[in-house]
């Protein structure tokens, strides 16, 4: 698993802030996660910085923490490959907003493939916490 930090501004993202601000999800602070599905597939995890959103961590790196003075804020990424390899099942945590912001999911063409209805049928729908993708 890969992670990255890109270091940006917190503009809300809300529909209001996205009209307005070009590109707003590339200028705003991101922490992705990269993960490899069994099948060899992967999917990427973007969390969004936002307004309000005071931090952002991942249950499988303690030191990885944004708005806590532990990540440089200096413009540049920084990428962590882990030492040991994490397993997560269905449901399990992968990181967290102390408070809300956005989840973009980057899925690669096998998992689109394999389930072309689901991504035709959610597509700019809101997802809220705990509902099956």
């Amino acid at each position: 698993m890969l992670s990255s930090y890109c270091p940006g501004t917190l503009w809300p993202v809300n529909a209001g802030s996205v009209e307005r601000v070009e590109g707003l999800f590339c200028i705003n602070e991101r922490l992705t996660s990269v993960l490899r599905l069994a099948d060899g597939s992967e999917v990427l995890v973007v969390k969004v910085g936002a307004t309000n959103v005071g931090r952002i961590g991942v249950v499988y790196n303690e030191s990885i923490l944004t708005n806590a003075g532990k990540l440089p804020r200096d413009d540049k990424r920084v990428d962590w490959i882990p030492n040991q390899v994490y397993s997560f099942d269905r449901g399990d945590e992968l990181g967290r907003f102390e408070m809300g912001s956005t989840v973009i999911l980057v899925v690669d063409k096998n998992i689109r493939e394999r389930h072309p209805d689901l991504f035709k049928s959610r597509l700019g729908q809101a997802v809220k916490v705990g509902e099956a993708l």
